[in-house]
């Protein structure tokens, strides 16, 4: 909206109004995917803003077998959730929780 692209203001999956914090970490959608994410902590806390979730996220060790190390995991994240927010915008094409954390590992492990 803010660049005077006219497309819907509102999340294409939850109805909810679209913002940044809204689709990497608001979105029920998106949380389902942070769900699955492989770190070191059974619990999300529930995060307010891009910036104290991003805090948050930087302390978290991914697990093995992801293969990923001491490499951080949630920049991957954020941009597969963006990257499938414009895929669905614009292309109308639709990923799942699972497709999107699976990408986001695999993107990881390229870098």
């Amino acid at each position: 909206m803010s660049r005077k692209i006219f497309v819907e203001s509102s999340c294409s999956k939850c109805r909810e109004l679209e913002s940044i914090d809204h689709i990497l970490f608001a979105c029920p959608f998106a949380q389902r995917v942070w769900k699955l994410a492989p770190i070191d902590s059974a619990q999300l806390p529930p995060l307010s803003n891009v910036k104290e979730s991003l805090d948050w996220w930087k302390k978290k060790i991914c697990l093995p077998p992801t293969g990923l190390g001491s490499g951080p995991h949630y920049p991957w994240t954020c941009w597969n959730l963006w990257t499938a927010r414009n895929k669905l915008t614009f292309e109308k094409l639709m990923f799942s929780e699972q497709e999107i954390m699976i990408k986001a590992i695999l993107d990881a492990k390229e870098w």
